[in-house]
């Protein structure tokens, strides 16, 4: 039998709600709050692991090993929360080469080794990314830009290129991506190969770097740049590992003179600043008198030929807000006041104590300070790069 919402309502007040005429005495709010769902708590990282370990340990050796979590991350079920546990696992053995599986003892309070509190804290991570990002390539066909984008592990190098590219023209990258009829999208870098990125999971959203609400469009370019790098090498530098995914491998570290080689068709060089093994000493005054004018009249001309330039830190005493080891995009230079405009890919701003006004990752620097703050400048010469041939890879229809 079907009920009116207002008899349903009535069948299930208790008699004691009711008056003698059959009519309810509650409140209205009252009625509302009795017939409101009761949202169900939300699972903890530890939670979320015992409830799932058993059924995700294929071979029931009370371990999940790599290959076992390699094949939980591409899921396309696995979603929200559980994906979280999911990234927080497959990061947990990505930082550990030496070891082939992990048990749960080792992951959660009480265990053999007592990771909580990080591990929780990957979790919150990794959750709050995948609330925050749209499920579109370009959000409500926005023009992408870094102003919300940030840096998850490490391929600044191919980010840092990237900004450069898109401070020059940020429609660059919407001409790159292909949305495909199965759903899948196809990459095709500028210079370099076309890549077939398959649907991604939410694992895969969570485990790359994202540009929040302006949609996936950043997740599906570092995906694409993974797989570009497991077919050419040439496209990095650290070797990959036995078990890596795609995911893993640009996260590694690299060569920003191969990445700018994705994107232009000149040859990428280098210059550097400091000189001692370490790379810890800036530049000392009459160093800086010779790099000056040698570095301004690079960066001028390069500004006006609309090339890729990054600036790379090495380690030393670095201002708060800038990372040792780390690239930025040149994303501009003022010739007259001999001022480098910077985006750092974390997307950071200032921290407390800084000097520096950064905003989303943008800041200003004089191309003194530049100069002994940064090791390095890469930048894209004039100088044609020879023909490579490239095939479309990953062409398989998604799923």
């Amino acid at each position: 039998m079907t009920f009116s919402l207002g008899i349903a309502v009535g069948l299930c007040c208790s008699t004691a709600a009711r008056s003698q005429d059959g009519l309810s005495t509650v409140p209205p709010e009252k009625r509302a709050a009795q017939t409101k769902p009761v949202k169900k708590p939300l699972l903890t990282f530890a939670q979320n692991l015992r409830a799932n370990f058993a059924k995700w340990d294929r071979d029931k050796d009370g371990k999940l090993s790599r290959s076992e979590i390699n094949l939980l991350v591409m899921r396309p079920d696995i979603r929200g929360r559980v994906a979280a546990t999911v990234a927080v696992l497959h990061l947990y053995l990505r930082e550990r080469p030496e070891q082939d599986s992990v048990t749960m003892d080792e992951l959660i309070p009480g265990g053999i080794i007592s990771n909580a509190s990080n591990l929780d804290g990957s979790f919150d991570t990794f959750y709050s990314r995948l609330t925050k990002i749209k499920r579109e390539v370009f959000a409500g066909g926005c023009t992408p830009s870094m102003e919300n984008a940030s840096q998850l592990f490490g391929d600044c190098y191919y980010l840092a290129t990237l900004g450069s590219v898109m401070a020059r023209d940020p429609k660059i990258v919407q001409e790159m991506i292909h949305p495909q009829p199965n759903g899948s999208i196809e990459v095709a870098f500028p210079a370099g190969p076309k890549i077939r990125v398959r649907r991604m999971s939410d694992t895969q959203l969570a485990l790359t770097s994202t540009a929040e609400n302006q949609g996936m469009w950043l997740n599906i370019l570092e995906k694409a740049y993974g797989q570009a790098c497991m077919v050419h090498p040439e496209l990095r530098g650290p070797k990959r590992q036995e078990y890596d995914l795609d995911i893993d491998v640009m996260s590694r570290g690299g060569d920003a003179r191969h990445t700018i080689e994705l994107f232009a068709e000149h040859v990428g060089t280098f210059i550097t600043f400091r000189h001692d093994e370490e790379e810890k000493i800036p530049p000392t005054e009459g160093e800086l008198s010779k790099l000056r004018p040698k570095l301004h009249e690079i960066m001028k001309s390069r500004v006006e030929n609309h090339a890729i330039m990054i600036g790379a830190t090495a380690a030393g005493d670095l201002p708060p807000g800038i990372n040792a080891h780390h690239d930025f995009s040149i994303v501009g230079y003022d010739a007259d006041q001999r001022i480098v405009h910077l985006w750092n890919p974390n997307g950071k701003s200032s921290p407390a104590g800084s000097q520096l006004v950064i905003k989303h990752g943008s800041f200003d620097m004089s191309l003194d300070e530049f100069l002994k703050t940064f090791a390095a400048l890469f930048y894209e010469t004039d100088v044609p790069r020879p023909e490579r041939r490239h095939r479309t890879l990953g062409a398989a229809p998604a799923k």
